[in-house]
């Protein structure tokens, strides 16, 4: 937690604590309800920040896996450019004969 999240919490206590003591006093309960909405604007704040900060390293590390990919994509290409891809050769006719006089 951050030192201004630390202090509005410091003071929530001390406001709950006020209004625990007398819960009929309508100030008392004015102030507990003042506390509890800055303590939660300013954790709401923080957590922006954390989920901002958050969604930056995702889009630093989206631009790094295209990079790889790019890279690696290249590399392939100069591989089939280097060595002409040939097919294999296909066996002769008599290869597939066994298949056939079984099915006979």
């Amino acid at each position: 937690m951050s030192r201004r999240l630390d202090q509005l919490a410091e003071a929530l206590g001390k406001a709950r604590a006020a209004h625990e003591k007398r819960p009929d006093d309508r100030l008392a309960e004015l102030r507990f309800e003042a506390a509890r909405a800055a303590f939660l604007d300013e954790q709401l704040k923080e957590k922006d920040r954390e989920l901002r900060a958050a969604l930056g390293q995702v889009a630093t590390l989206r631009r790094e896996l295209r990079t790889l990919q790019d890279g690696i994509k290249a590399r392939i290409a100069a591989v089939f450019a280097a060595k002409p891809h040939r097919k294999p050769k296909r066996k002769t006719a008599d290869s597939g004969a066994p298949l056939l006089e079984r099915a006979a």
